[in-house]
């Protein structure tokens, strides 16, 4: 109860995601209203809002593509509630100036209100917690983070569900015509092959893959490494600050994970 807590008492509109914890059923996510909600160290009350408004309407947009769609009805049965979060990663550089030598990439974090785009917080305070919330760094000398996602295709020769026992997905040597997503500059998520407006027919996700490329902290003046080609779908031309005279001063070394998803089908 901590976290919701501390929402109401932050008067956050957190998104709340609701479901009874019952196989099959369906859950909802609504928008938290704080000041209608009381708290106290054993109880909370939630008071929430289903839709009706810009947060609202992007929190009912998360669990349903029917904006008429009501809060399901559940006669009798206790309900699970959870704060619902969205975070999204990137690299920024840090530094005074665009002077290749005093700009410093990094990993950062940014937290946000789900489905919105809008920084994580309380509204009225935003102008001056917005700063923090969209840059919360994570690592030095980090200069690219790219993530590829596996999933259950058409594309030949196999694909994750075709062997119960074996479900490796199938990449080919230049990302073309797999079932990886984003591991080619070629990939378009947009494609039908990635997605499927029949919720029985929507391809399954089987691991994502993420791959952080890293620099050392100084450069090297007696080193000049070789020019690199890209990181997944992300390809570096050679006008890119990675492949500059400065650049290739630095060692760079990749850190590459695969998750397995605890969802798969």
């Amino acid at each position: 109860l901590a976290a919701i807590n501390e929402a109401i008492d932050n008067e956050v509109p957190e998104a709340l995601i609701m479901f009874s914890g019952s196989p099959g059923d369906q859950y909802v996510v609504v928008e938290l209203d704080p000041a209608s909600s009381t708290s106290d160290a054993d109880t909370v009350s939630v008071a929430f809002t289903i839709k009706g408004n810009t947060r609202a309407n992007a929190y009912h947009a998360l669990w349903t593509n029917d904006i008429n769609e009501r809060f399901p009805i559940i006669d009798g049965s206790d309900l699970y509630v959870a704060i619902l979060e969205e975070y999204r990663f990137y690299v920024r550089n840090e530094g005074a100036s665009l002077d290749p030598l005093e700009i410093r990439p990094r990993l950062s974090r940014a937290r946000m209100m789900p489905g919105t785009g809008v920084p994580w917080g309380k509204p009225s305070e935003l102008a001056t917690t917005a700063g923090l919330t969209l840059a919360t760094d994570l690592a030095d000398d980090i200069v690219d983070f790219q993530v590829a996602v596996a999933m259950d295709t058409a594309n030949a020769p196999a694909t994750p569900s075709s062997d119960e026992i074996d479900r490796d997905a199938f990449e080919s040597d230049d990302g073309a015509d797999d079932d990886w997503l984003f591991n080619s500059d070629d990939d378009n998520p947009a494609d039908a092959l990635w997605h499927n407006s029949d919720p029985a027919n929507v391809p399954s996700v089987y691991y994502l893959r993420l791959t952080t490329l890293a620099r050392t902290a100084g450069r090297d003046l007696e080193y000049e490494g070789p020019e690199l080609d890209g990181l997944e779908d992300h390809s570096y031309s050679g006008y890119d600050l990675i492949n500059s005279n400065i650049g290739r001063k630095y060692r760079f070394r990749s850190l590459q994970t695969i998750v397995k998803l605890r969802n798969e089908g």
